[in-house]
């Protein structure tokens, strides 16, 4: 079975740490195989938990893809083939969206909302859908992650530049 892991980049100032302890009882309550969930946050850093990763970075909106990359490289220590990369204010129906991954292909998965310009990129208000040797891929290149864009658009531009 293809594993999921749920990567939800967190802010803990309101409403956003509410929106985390929500989505812990409500659609992350519900035990799907195979899927795991996390939430990640910059600072105030605090102790890491089963579902709560900290990371030493400002929290900005200018300051995500800092924050994106950081947890990436966490990620990888785990076991995983497939990271659907959300926000704090979307909802995940897990069950379905680990059916959905037993169809892709085991490599060169980068989905999401195209934004039909030149050169595209995937929009990051809803989610990412990425294969674990594009996470891989981002870390192995985050040399080439423009931080002066916002994440969704640099993270697309680094997909571009490599090919996939």
């Amino acid at each position: 079975m293809k594993k999921v892991l749920v990567a939800v980049i967190s802010y803990q100032g309101h409403p956003y740490g509410e929106m985390a302890q929500t989505s812990l009882n409500t659609w992350d309550s519900v035990n799907i195989e195979g899927c795991e969930t996390l939430f990640y946050f910059g600072n105030p850093q605090k102790e890491n938990t089963d579902k709560f990763v900290y990371f030493n970075v400002q929290e900005s909106l200018h300051s995500m893809g800092f924050k994106d990359l950081l947890f990436f490289e966490y990620a990888l220590t785990k076991e995983w083939d497939y990271m659907a990369r959300v926000n704090s204010s979307c909802w995940v129906h897990k069950k379905e969206l680990t059916e959905y991954c037993q169809t892709l292909p085991d490599t060169n998965v980068f989905a999401g909302l195209k934004v039909a310009v030149e050169p595209p990129w995937m929009f990051g208000g809803g989610q990412f859908l990425m294969s674990r040797d594009v996470i891989q891929a981002i870390v192995d290149n985050k040399h080439l992650w423009d931080h002066r864009l916002m994440e969704d658009m640099a993270m697309s531009y680094v997909i571009n530049q490599l090919g996939i």
